[in-house]
């Protein structure tokens, strides 16, 4: 049975799942010209995240790790905590993101495993502040790329 208030104990360090991705230099690409680079063509300071053949080397732009979460698993993760009463999704918001690279991304990566789980929960009078971290490595070598950390306020809790 959910409890009717957020029970920070049981909330705390719950894994909300692990998910798989892999991306290519086409994604990391594709992800570049979403976020506006290369509007201008004549700036050179775009190339490097743009053309993989670029004479200073290939970039990959460090908010794409931002991608590496599973958004869906994480609110299935969130619904699932024995500590987090029942919420409305349409409730939550998400308040803040933040990345933290222990290496370059790589221009590609066949296979990264992401680890998510509840890292703080706050009471902010009005609803919660669930902060959500997601570790992702290689999965062949075991190396950290990157750590998102994904602060969900949910109202009414």
């Amino acid at each position: 049975m959910k409890p009717e208030k957020v029970i920070r104990d049981k909330c705390v360090g719950h894994v909300l799942g692990e998910n798989r991705t892999s991306y290519t230099t086409r994604d990391s690409i594709i992800y570049a010209l979403g976020v506006g680079c290369s509007q201008d063509p004549l700036n050179d300071a775009d190339l490097p995240y743009t053309y993989e053949r670029h004479e200073d080397g290939f970039r990959v732009i460090p908010s794409f790790a931002t991608t590496f979460p599973s958004f869906e698993l994480l609110l299935e993760g969130l619904q699932s905590c024995p500590g987090m009463p029942e919420f409305n999704p349409m409730m939550l918001l998400h308040g803040q993101q933040k990345v933290t690279l222990f290496r370059p991304l790589e221009e590609s990566i066949p296979r990264l495993i992401h680890r998510s789980f509840i890292s703080d929960v706050e009471d902010k009078k009005s609803g919660a502040l669930v902060t959500v971290t997601s570790d992702s490595k290689c999965e062949e070598t075991g190396v950290l790329f990157c750590r998102n950390e994904c602060k969900l306020f949910i109202r009414g809790l």
